[in-house]
């Protein structure tokens, strides 16, 4: 019998709890051959599907009574474990350091339920980091890596004489080699990062604690190089939405690469025909290719302020799939008729091919909506549709508020790497931003309304109204600060708090209470 079958049998409450004994009696295991279904268990206890009582009962880890899951670390030095079998409702797992017994942040555990909500770690399944990043130190005797995540709350021994070359005060990667117990995990150094100070090491240090790649395997950029060469062919435009004599443009800011959205927008008779087109990146990523197989791994692309690391090689993250001015570049278009009050009566999602009329900033945009001369002369063409897009972007805004629409202005801020210095300047959101947040909120409340209609398999980002006792605690919140917090905690609405930020905002209580 195969260990999945045995394992099936666990499941389903057949075998356990049970000895070695009367398991191998159950499954006709002649004495010869105990040695092997030993073996078989002991593999199902080391992956975490089966464990074993003191008795030598085997079973699962929840028949057994004991909770599977993965820790996160305190600086402080506990733990809280994360059930595997979480359901909605259910909080975390309080370890105390006294219960960790070597286990450290991320690391797949069991662990028997104490009073309350404590539990005790009787089982390591499996070390969640085997890498960690940190400032090194060291004195006449050994080297210490302090960890820069907190939440690996100790620190790691490095042997002396792995570390002599190495000086003190570096940022440094550390491979966990040893786990001793009772004292701190033995690592070796594998990477010098640089100067604690120093901002490239410091980003560096981002890079390796989060696993993140900087580089593409050698199969993922060919396919990308194959698909910018191959580029858009007549049989790619023949089957789709052309739109290349639409007057479309991109907004993005100074320092945009890679462009993966642009906006077209007419005035109708009773109304606007909005389109907003995505760059269609699936197009060039052929499902289950090495392209496709790298973007899941990666999920997203990572800015910092002196780079990116994208999720898709530069020939199609900066190339083929970026929507630049004046190329031909295949989209998803979603096409939005919308009535003088800014509700969308029609839709259309097409394929399309476009060719982005002007590259276009926001600073731009809003020097045209302030009328510069210069910058209007410069964009004569589009500058009726820009004063368009302002026009039903307000439209937009006073459909919205009148739903109850809660805005919050949260300042912002903006991280620059000058070549030398890092430079956070104030970062004002400009109207020209709204204009780009109201046309793509509007389109994704668009696709999530189609893909409803059509019972499409889809991700909706769902925000749940806030519990009672939260909504309570908001309410006692404003009050002490002065405001009327008049709304009813059980049945809270957006309109609700969205009346008690107008009523704050020219208030100096404004900033304590939108953070």
């Amino acid at each position: 019998m195969s260990k999945r079958d045995i394992l099936q049998l666990f499941l389903d409450g057949t075998l356990s709890p049970s000895t070695l004994q009367e398991i191998a009696r159950f499954l006709g295991v002649p004495s010869q051959e105990k040695k092997r279904l030993l073996a078989v268990l002991d593999d199902l206890c080391d992956e975490g599907q089966l464990a074993q009582t003191t008795k030598g009962k085997y079973g699962t880890p929840a028949q057994l009574g004991l909770v599977k899951g993965k820790l996160i670390g305190n600086e402080r030095g506990f733990a809280f474990l994360v059930p595997d079998d979480k359901k909605e409702g259910e909080g975390d797992y309080f370890v105390p350091h006294r219960n960790l017994h070597g286990a450290l942040h991320q690391d797949m555990v069991l662990a028997n339920r104490l009073q309350g909500d404590e539990v005790e770690i009787v089982k390591i399944i499996e070390r969640g980091q085997k890498t960690v990043v940190g400032t090194f130190y060291k004195d006449r005797r050994k080297g210490v890596l302090v960890p820069d995540d907190k939440k690996f709350f100790t620190d790691l021994f490095i042997p002396f004489h792995t570390c002599l070359q190495i000086e003190n005060g570096v940022k440094a990667v550390a491979r966990i080699t040893d786990y001793p117990e009772g004292k701190a995990p033995g690592a070796v150094i594998i990477e010098v990062l640089g100067d604690e100070e120093d901002f490239f090491a410091e980003e560096l240090s981002i890079i390796r604690s989060f696993n993140l790649k900087e580089e593409f395997p050698a199969e993922v950029e060919k396919e990308a190089e194959s698909a910018e060469k191959r580029g858009i062919t007549a049989q790619d435009i023949a089957r789709r939405r052309d739109f290349r004599e639409e007057l479309i443009v991109t907004i993005d800011g100074e320092d945009t690469r890679d462009i993966d959205d642009a906006i077209s927008l007419k005035k109708t008779a009773d109304g606007y025909l909005l389109g907003v087109h995505i760059a269609d990146v699936t197009h060039y990523v052929p499902r289950r290719s090495a392209l496709d197989k790298e973007a899941f791994e990666r999920g997203t692309s990572v800015y910092f302020p002196d780079r990116v690391l994208p999720m898709l090689p530069k020939p199609l993250s900066n190339g083929i799939c970026s929507l630049n001015e004046g190329e031909d570049r295949l989209t998803l278009s979603c096409l939005m008729k919308i009535n003088k009050k800014g509700v969308v009566v029609d839709r259309e999602i097409v394929e399309g091919v476009i060719k982005s009329r002007h590259k276009m900033t926001y600073t731009e945009i809003d020097k045209i909506l302030a009328e510069d001369s210069e910058v209007c002369a410069r964009y004569a063409d589009v500058k009726d549709t820009v004063l368009l897009f302002a026009e039903l972007t307000k439209i937009l805004q006073e459909m919205r508020r009148k739903k109850g629409n809660v805005v919050l202005e949260v300042k912002e801020a903006k991280i620059l790497f000058d070549g030398e210095n890092i430079v956070i300047p104030d970062y004002e959101r400009p109207f020209s931003y709204q204009i780009i947040e109201a046309f793509m909120v509007l389109a994704n409340e668009t696709v999530a309304e189609y893909a409803r209609d059509i019972q499409a398999p889809f991700i909706y980002r769902v925000h749940d109204k806030p519990s009672a006792e939260k909504a309570s605690d908001f309410q006692s919140f404003a009050t002490t600060l002065g405001l009327q917090a008049r709304f009813d905690a059980e049945d809270v609405k957006p309109y609700d708090y969205q009346k008690l930020l107008l009523s704050a905002q020219e208030l100096p209580v404004y900033s304590i209470l939108t953070e």
